[in-house]
């Protein structure tokens, strides 16, 4: 999975009682915890390591986002299977953007700083700090075409509390 997938065109959700049964009938990608209990450690589609995560929001049935940490489903950039899971699966999945401390994939992922979704960094607002700066690469937007619409969503590409994590 390069890139994020496009999202999938959704019929009216009032008075669509089949669908809304096929999602409550399938399993939420959401619930596949990593058996490290660590959510950044696994796929959370196959279980499988992977070097690069997307963060996905699942949505509840009436396509609305899931507030919450327990919302977020993180798949490997590489795992194109998985990829092609999400975007089959009756449930929604929204592509989380830029994430908040903790929770950016490709930055916090392999940082010593991290703890499960959160930060340590002293310099983060949730612990009390100014803000730690994150340089961000890219277009914030949706790009449409005849295939349909993208999510083209900014990159963190650095973040100044960065630590490499150490090793088991």
């Amino acid at each position: 999975m390069s890139a994020p997938r496009p999202l999938r065109p959704r019929e009216q959700t009032t008075g669509n009682a089949e669908r809304i049964a096929a999602i409550r009938a399938a399993k939420p990608l959401s619930r596949n915890l990593c058996p490290d209990e660590d959510p950044l450690g696994l796929c959370n589609v196959c279980l499988e390591p992977a070097r690069q995560f997307t963060a996905w929001r699942e949505c509840g049935e009436y396509d609305g986002p899931i507030p919450g940490d327990a919302a977020l489903v993180f798949v490997g950039v590489e795992h194109d299977a998985c990829g092609k899971a999400l975007a089959g699966h009756p449930r929604l999945y929204v592509h989380e953007g830029l994430g908040r401390p903790g929770r950016v994939p490709l930055l916090c992922g392999p940082c010593g700083k991290r703890k499960g979704l959160g930060c340590t960094d002293p310099r983060v607002k949730d612990n009390g700090g100014a803000g730690l700066p994150v340089e961000l690469s890219g277009a914030n937007g949706v790009a449409c075409g005849p295939g349909g619409c993208r999510v083209m969503p900014r990159t963190a590409v650095r973040c100044e509390g960065f630590v490499e994590r150490a090793s088991p």
